[in-house]
């Protein structure tokens, strides 16, 4: 399976310039597997703006994405700090 393309929603984007360099690395890392395989277990599903969205727990942050198999997206709609 080709990879999907990877896009991050403005917040998510502004939540990563906010890590340092070494904090960044391990989402990123979750990003890429994310589109790599884009079919691995979520740990919940919440409802925001209106889309079905999954999250996946990453230490103390939450990643909601969206995929999109239709056009092979994954698409990175927030990172927020874990409950």
């Amino acid at each position: 399976m080709s990879p999907y393309q990877l896009y991050l929603h403005g917040r998510a984007y502004e939540t990563l310039a906010s890590f340092s360099a070494a904090e960044r690395k391990t989402p990123i890392s979750l990003f890429h597997r994310l589109a790599n395989d884009p079919f691995q277990p979520r740990d919940y599903a919440e409802l925001a703006e209106g889309f079905d969205v999954s999250v996946m727990l990453m230490g103390r942050h939450a990643i909601l994405y969206r995929v999109d198999h239709a056009v092979k997206e994954v698409k990175i709609v927030d990172v927020r700090q874990a409950d």
